[in-house]
Formats: C-alpha cells, structure tokens, sequence
C-alpha cells in the first residue's frame, strides 16, 4: 500500500503498530525533582463508620467523586 510515498506493504506488524501508536518521551529535569518530591502526597480519609474496612472506604470514596463530578 501506497501512503504519501511510503510502502507500508514491506513494515512489520510490530512496525505498523509503533508507527500508529504515539508516544511520548522525555527527559526529567532534575532542579525541579526535590519540589515534585515534595508536592507527592497520599489521601486521609476520615469516617465514623467502623464497619467499612479500608479497601471499602476507598471505594465508597471513589464512588462520591464520580458522582459529584456527573453534577459538574
């Protein structure tokens, strides 16, 4: 197959497939490390509800902001 002068015909499946796929490189920038480091947190969740074992609290939380998101 002819595509803007390229014989795809002749490309390996693996080849056509990163050719179709993007992808995105880069290189860190190490002065602004420390401060990402920094930022890097975790979430406390607080509740009175001491029938709800951690995997369940996270669940019912992640369920809340999805459904105030579908409010938004």
């Amino acid at each position: 197959a002819d595509l803007l002068g390229a014989d795809f015909s002749t490309l390996s499946d693996e080849a056509l497939y990163r050719a179709a796929t993007p992808a995105v490189t880069g290189t860190p920038y190490a002065d602004k490390k420390p401060k990402a480091e920094q930022l890097d947190g975790g979430y406390l969740l607080k509740t009175d509800r001491q029938d709800l074992g951690d995997e369940e609290i996270w669940r019912l939380y992640i369920l809340l902001t999805r459904v105030e998101d579908a409010f938004r």
